[in-house]
This record gives structure tokens, C-alpha cells and sequence, in this order.
């Protein structure tokens, strides 16, 4: 698979979505990190996302795009969602509908959000519908998929309970909230067979 052949840029999130300009930044100098765009744009590469714990057991994750921090999500104890850092926006990340329904907003505006109907979950952004589907035989992995293209799939990222996906085409933030949604599905199976097991 090819990497690193930019196509032409696309804004992440403008049009209908008002928050772009916010996102539009690069990644801050000063604590060794390499300058570069903060990956808000559609590329035609290949870009690796990882989540991982900030502490061995903790609610909080650190994204990253090839290697680079972009994003921070604080989970909630108890309930699906907290808050994601994202560029230099503070986003709310929750679930509703009774868990049939993830949304990503900020300032009263919903940015992103996903519905479950029947094992099929679609994700809606800006930019159009897609889909985060299931392989068959590959238990707990999601693949993004827009139409018949399949865009990347998301990994369990082994003992600390991240997640890793290669994806392409996609808009950052369109990227870390379908990993959030991915993840919080995790967090509930997880759960659910810990209750199953202690109950029985």
C-alpha cells in the first residue's frame, strides 16, 4: 500500500460542519515533537492511527497519527463518553439512545455521530455516510467503509486494551471519532463478559 503521496487537501471538517479554521493548525514546536500538519486533510495515503492508554489501566487515551500526538480523550468511569482534546478544540464525546447512538459536538453543534440499526453501525460526517463494519471471523475488529471502498480497519491493540487502524481518505477528526466509537464497543463487550462471567 502506497504512503506518503499527498492528493489534493480537503478541509476536515468545513462546509455544513463550521470548525475548520480551529483545525487547520500544525502541531505546536517546543517539546521535540516535529512540525507537521496536524492531518485534518483527505490524503490518498496511508496514515496509522494508534490509541493508546496514557497509564496501564487508566480512562485516559492519547491518539496518534503516525506517531504524532493529535488528540486526547478522557473517558467517563461509569458511562459511554468524556471529553476529546483535538487540535484546539475541546469536544464532547457521548452516547444516547439507550447505546444506540454515539455523538462528537462542540459548542451545542453535533460534528460527527454514529447509529446502530440492527448489527449495522453508520457513521455520518460532513462529508458523507459510512460505515463501520464487522469481518466475518474477526471478533472486536471494525472496518470504516464509504460505499463498496473499504477505508481501513480498526485493531485491538493488544495487552493495554488500545486500538490501531491504517486508514486512507479519511478526515482526521472523522477518524478519531469512529476510533472512539470502536473503542467505547470494546469497553462494553469487555464489561458485559466480566459480568457474565462473575454472575455465573
Amino acid at each position: 500500500m502506497s504512503r506518503r503521496q499527498p492528493a489534493t487537501a480537503l478541509d476536515g471538517w468545513s462546509g455544513a460542519m463550521p470548525c475548520a479554521r480551529a483545525l487547520m493548525g500544525r502541531v505546536r514546536e517546543g517539546d521535540g515533537r516535529r512540525a507537521v500538519p496536524a492531518a485534518i486533510h483527505r490524503t490518498l495515503e496511508y496514515v496509522m492511527l494508534e490509541f493508546k492508554r496514557e497509564r496501564a489501566f487508566g480512562r485516559s487515551y492519547q491518539v496518534l497519527s503516525d506517531g504524532v500526538p493529535v488528540a486526547r480523550w478522557s473517558a467517563r468511569a461509569w458511562k459511554s463518553g468524556g471529553e476529546v482534546e483535538l487540535a484546539d478544540e475541546v469536544f464532547e464525546f457521548r452516547s444516547a439512545n439507550w447505546g444506540r447512538t454515539f455523538e462528537m459536538g462542540a459548542k451545542g453543534t453535533v460534528r460527527a455521530e454514529a447509529h446502530r440499526s440492527g448489527r449495522r453501525w453508520s457513521v455520518t460526517g460532513h462529508d458523507g455516510e459510512y460505515e463501520l463494519a464487522r469481518p466475518s471471523g474477526l471478533r472486536g475488529n471494525r472496518q470504516l467503509v464509504q460505499g463498496t471502498r473499504v477505508l481501513g480497519e480498526f485493531r485491538r491493540g493488544g495487552w493495554g486494551g488500545g486500538l490501531t487502524a491504517e486508514l486512507t481518505d479519511v478526515p482526521l477528526p472523522l477518524q478519531v471519532f469512529a476510533g472512539l466509537v470502536v473503542l467505547s464497543l470494546q469497553h462494553r463487550q469487555r464489561a458485559g463478559a466480566a459480568a457474565a462471567s462473575s454472575g455465573g
